[in-house]
């Protein structure tokens, strides 16, 4: 008996997080369970042979796939762990948006995954009965829960079948804490779970989200946004943590958390998430990055499951041996449960761009709960008050005047039907007036500038953005040193490592191109070179920038340019922290967008991939055709620099030029006295370096060049 009671144990899986002491679990992790079962981390494996083939023909909503019945028994005894109902309710929108990766909200977080998995507080009984889907049950023992002695009474004094409703218990306290901290919730693994223990037990003060009921009752500050039932669930569905076995072993998807696209990490990560390399073994070696929601950093921070998390869940989900996974989203359990379809709905949608322009498609999402059947949008500018309606869990709508709008979304599915309501969601302008060449230098005193967009994804619980997009503000530090500002990411202090960051241009019409469509811009990154304190593996940090066009204004894209580490690097990499490039760290790239050009509706945009490396800077973005590249490029800062610059006397003027000049240019001193003069010459299409030794005293100068009639100056520095 001895033997069995502490196999049971051994394969509950616990999650703890310390309060004012350094946390740990409180129950055998795997490869111990592999010592009492040698097929444990086998069958954990196998459990992918039921993933579902991935479908490949296009959907029409956007429903969740799996919906999970559940039922809440708390235990208490009148005190402040008796939570209400009210706070049991909020937990179950959090669970919807970490799930199904809701964009704008707190569960969009990098490149996590939407698990299409559902979970729904069930609304009939055992019997068939109304329910709020909540036991309440007074025991002043269990609800401090001694789990040695007392996990099978804390089961059986409250239990719904475990085949058709998933058991979460609440209690008070959980082995009352300890020197491995305090245990906030554990999870039953699916191939170890029994009829008995099968289920989650969650301190009740764990339980709830501050932002849908602030005046709940919750743990600590940095736990009361609803992960910890995020995290238990994951072990449910089999998910190990991403600390599992520390750094694992160099075959990734058979070690560690068996997933190749978690990066391993030694140990378990607490508070906010630090620049870190614990592990060597990932192929290629990367920072740590503890936001999954195996990890144990605050919940502020966790926000993604990964693409084979996913799928670990999925095939669980889909293996008809666990019977108490595979019977509960089948549609007759959830007509049993009164879940899902059987349910009111939960309305909620999103956009694939909230700003566009008169006549531009725009694709709208549905991403309500309960499995909805019919959808109704109603879109009403809130300048003229006019409104027209769309249908379709996933629709394209194009607007016909310009202004905000309200978008409203009423759906329907088999038990009700359910509605929102966004203000002022979407903004509809007008294509830029602009004609070739367009340039955008970064110098108006507004950024973004007129027309263009800043999109940041990332939004954490506590109800602040991410870092993105903004621009230098320092003499040189614009493209080539030549200016004052420059569009700028600053990946150093940026820890949400994969999160996409978007600066988009004005909507302009190039359907007039002539012979061809390019844009230039200037470039300026160095990788970091993270050099690790003792105990960790230095590694280079590759953050990567993207260039994607549009022909709709923004609804689709197509990747033209991908560039990171070492490729996007205009100088070697640094272990010092640079948010300023200097003159000789910029580069100039020109894209070819002549595939694209025949459209009123281009839109560029530049994204980043974070890594929590350096920072990035572009400049001098310029798009023109072939009768207009005779004018704007050579004007742009950047295609015109002194390089060193200041100088002892011997420097080089370095031109990108976009057409044949004929180039003539004169050194000057303050009081205009030319002291040097270069050679007038012919100069063809392309960068030319044009050597100059100065012999003349030290001071401030002033190079003035003319080409093709056009003057440009520099100032010239000889030390």
């Amino acid at each position: 008996m001895k033997r069995k009671l502490l196999f049971i144990f051994s394969v509950i899986s616990v999650c703890s997080i310390v309060h004012a002491q350094k946390p740990s679990c409180g129950t055998q992790d795997p490869e111990d369970i592999l010592k009492y079962n040698p097929n444990f981390l086998q069958e954990m494996l196998d459990n992918l042979n039921y993933l579902p083939a991935e479908q490949t023909q296009k959907t029409t909503n956007n429903n969740s796939t799996y919906v999970i019945p559940v039922v809440v028994h708390v235990v208490h005894n009148n005190g402040s762990e008796k939570i209400s109902a009210d706070q049991i309710k909020s937990q179950f929108p959090s669970l919807f948006n970490d799930f199904r990766r809701v964009p704008g909200t707190p569960g969009y977080g990098g490149y996590g995954v939407d698990t299409k998995i559902e979970f729904s507080l069930a609304t009939k009984d055992t019997n068939g009965d109304p329910t709020d889907g909540i036991v309440y049950i007074q025991n002043a023992t269990l609800t401090d829960l001694d789990r040695s002695t007392e996990e099978n009474a804390l089961k059986t004094l409250s239990k719904w079948d475990p085949t058709k409703y998933l058991n979460i218990w609440l209690v008070k306290s959980i082995d009352a804490g300890g020197p491995g901290g305090t245990i906030l919730g554990y999870a039953t693994f699916p191939n170890f779970a029994n009829s008995i223990t099968d289920g989650i037990v969650i301190r009740s003060d764990c339980f709830g989200n501050y932002n849908y009921y602030p005046q709940g009752t919750y743990f600590s500050l940095s736990e009361r946004f609803g992960r910890t039932p995020t995290h238990e669930i994951g072990h449910w569905l089999s998910l190990f943590h991403t600390f599992q076995s520390g750094c694992g072993n160099f075959n990734c998807s058979a070690s560690g958390d068996l997933c190749c696209d978690t990066p391993p990490t030694k140990e378990n990560n607490f508070g906010a998430p630090k620049k870190q390399n614990t592990c060597g073994n990932d192929n290629p070696d990367k920072l740590d990055d503890p936001r999954f929601y195996m990890d144990y950093v605050d919940n502020n921070f966790m926000n993604k499951f990964s693409r084979c998390q996913t799928n670990r869940m999925i095939s669980v989900l889909n293996n008809n041996t666990y019977t108490r996974r595979f019977n509960l989203w089948k549609d007759t359990n959830q007509q049993a449960t009164g879940t899902g379809k059987y349910k009111k709905p939960v309305a909620n949608f999103w956009s694939n761009t909230q700003y566009t322009v008169v006549n531009a498609p725009v694709t709208f999402i549905d991403y309500s709960a309960g499995q909805p059947h019919n959808f109704t949008w109603t879109f009403t500018n809130i300048n003229n008050n006019n409104s027209f309606n769309a249908t379709g869990g996933i629709t394209d709508v194009t607007f016909p005047d310009t202004g905000w709008y309200n978008v409203k979304l009423v759906v329907e599915n088999l038990a009700d039907t359910a509605q929102i309501t966004k203000n002022n969601f979407i903004y509809v302008g007008q294509i830029s007036n602009l004609n070739l060449p367009i340039s955008q230098d970064f110098e108006a005193n507004t950024f973004p500038p007129v027309g263009w967009r800043v999109i940041n994804k990332d939004i954490s619980p506590d109800g602040l953005n991410g870092v993105t997009w903004g621009r230098t503000n320092l003499n040189g530090s614009g493209g080539f040193g030549n200016s004052r500002r420059a569009a700028r990411m600053i990946f150093s202090g940026y820890s949400d490592i994969g999160q996409e960051d978007e600066l988009w241009s004005d909507v302009y019409n190039t359907q007039n191109y002539s012979g061809f469509l390019k844009m230039d811009f200037s470039v300026a990154y160095v990788p970091l070179d993270y050099q690790a304190p003792s105990g960790e593996i230095s590694v280079q940090v590759n953050d990567t920038l993207t260039v994607w066009v549009s022909q709709d204004a923004g609804n689709t894209w197509t990747r033209v340019y991908y560039k990171g580490g070492d490729e996007l690097a205009t100088d070697s990499p640094s272990d010092q922290q640079i948010n300023f490039y200097t003159a000789t760290q910029w580069r100039r790239e020109t894209i070819d967008l002549t595939p694209y050009a025949n459209t009123d509706k281009l839109r560029i945009k530049f994204m980043t991939i974070n890594a929590f490396g350096q920072s990035l800077c572009i400049d001098d973005v310029v798009i023109y055709d072939q009768l207009t590249s005779n004018s704007s490029p050579i004007l742009m800062d950047s295609d015109f620099s002194v390089l060193p610059n200041p100088s002892q006397g011997s420097a080089s003027l370095q031109i990108k030029l976009h057409q044949p000049v004929t180039f003539s240019a004169s050194i000057y001193d303050v009081q205009g006295k030319q002291v040097y003069e270069f050679p007038t010459q012919n100069l063809p299409i392309g960068t030319h370096t044009l050597p100059f030794t100065l012999n003349a005293p030290t001071g401030v100068y002033l190079i003035k060049a003319i080409m093709n009639g056009q003057t440009i100056t520099r100032k010239l520095i000889k030390n």
